[in-house]
């Protein structure tokens, strides 16, 4: 498993991710799925993870 993405934690929904190449892909494991919730440029300001203005 991937770390605990520590911009979402306030969630409370188990959000991970892992780093592929400039990629944050973040997911959540539910029962037996994995759930990709955001690919996420990781070359941007990591708090606009949470920016509602983002589309998805």
């Amino acid at each position: 498993m991937g770390q605990v993405e520590f911009w979402l934690e306030h969630l409370s929904e188990g959000h991970r991710y892992v780093v592929v190449g400039n990629y944050k892909i973040v997911y959540r494991n539910i029962d037996d799925v994995i759930l990709i919730t955001d690919i996420f440029d990781a070359r941007q300001n990591p708090s606009t993870i949470n920016d509602k203005k983002r589309n998805g």
